[in-house]
């Protein structure tokens, strides 16, 4: 899964893997992150945007630029 972060987060899953994010960066993360409660949070306040499309991820960073 393709995502926008205008933060920095830190997704770990049961297993003890984890995966960092830079701010204002595009990722792509495992599909386990979607589960971190953390995840839910970033998506629900703005700051985690998910793009798996090309205008997703256009969209994403021209809000990141404003």
């Amino acid at each position: 899964m393709r995502i926008f972060t205008k933060k920095s987060f830190e997704f770990k899953n049961d297993s003890g893997d984890s995966v960092i994010t830079r701010p204002l960066d595009f990722i792509d993360v495992p599909d386990w992150a979607a589960k971190d409660p953390i995840f839910g949070w970033g998506v629900a306040d703005g700051n985690i945007t998910v793009t798996e499309t090309p205008q997703a991820e256009q969209a994403a960073g021209k809000a990141a630029k404003k």
